[in-house]
């Protein structure tokens, strides 16, 4: 279970900087390699996932384009908050 709320404590990191700003894929990925104790590997995991469940997206077409935070991701963010506020 701790694997899990580790997981969902760096999607909600990258949800939060998203919510401030929008970054591209390279920018992100950077943001995330700065966070404690993360690597490349669950970056890939974390983005793929937030991508996939489609609580990110692309501003626009263009290939390096920014992504920001739908709607659903706010509400899956609000969702992460709440678990994690009731494990403490």
């Amino acid at each position: 279970m701790r694997a899990f709320e580790s997981r969902l404590k760096f999607m909600a990191k990258i949800l939060l900087k998203l919510q401030k700003q929008e970054l591209n894929r390279t920018l992100i990925d950077r943001y995330a390699s700065h966070l404690e104790g993360e690597t490349h590997a669950s970056s890939e995991f974390a983005f793929n996932f937030l991508k996939n469940h489609q609580f990110i997206a692309k501003v626009n077409t263009d290939r390096r384009s920014p992504y920001k935070i739908t709607q659903e991701g706010l509400k899956f963010l609000e969702g992460i908050k709440l678990l994690l506020t009731k494990k403490e």
